[in-house]
């Protein structure tokens, strides 16, 4: 589902509070911004995509998340097919691979070491 009802308690489960999160105008993000999260809760900040795709003033925009999102995708597609089930070890995988590309070698042997010595 895809509605306020679903996305805020995913948001308070996994976004600390005082994160900015910046989004496009879709409704289902409005509770961020009205205070029925509790005050300071987060810093909503908005672009309207239907005059623009960066927010004139405050230069907001969305398009790092929505580009590393289409990436996390055809990753999926192209590895695992359509398998709903797969999904969370999909994106905790591609985060993983995200956060240490740099040192992918390094880490994946550390972490060998580690729990397979």
């Amino acid at each position: 589902r895809r509605d306020a009802a679903t996305l805020m308690p995913i948001i308070h489960e996994f976004i600390l509070p005082g994160t900015t999160i910046y989004s496009d105008q879709w409704p289902a993000y409005n509770g961020l911004a009205n205070g029925r999260n509790g005050p300071d809760r987060y810093t909503h900040d908005t672009v309207n995509h239907s005059y623009n795709f960066v927010n004139p003033n405050t230069l907001v925009h969305t398009q790092n998340i929505e580009n590393m999102w289409m990436v996390a995708k055809m990753r999926k597609k192209e590895q695992m097919g359509q398998r709903r089930s797969l999904l969370p070890t999909h994106l905790a995988e591609f985060m993983w691979r995200r956060r240490f590309s740099e040192r992918l070698f390094k880490t994946s042997s550390e972490l060998f070491k580690k729990y397979i010595h």
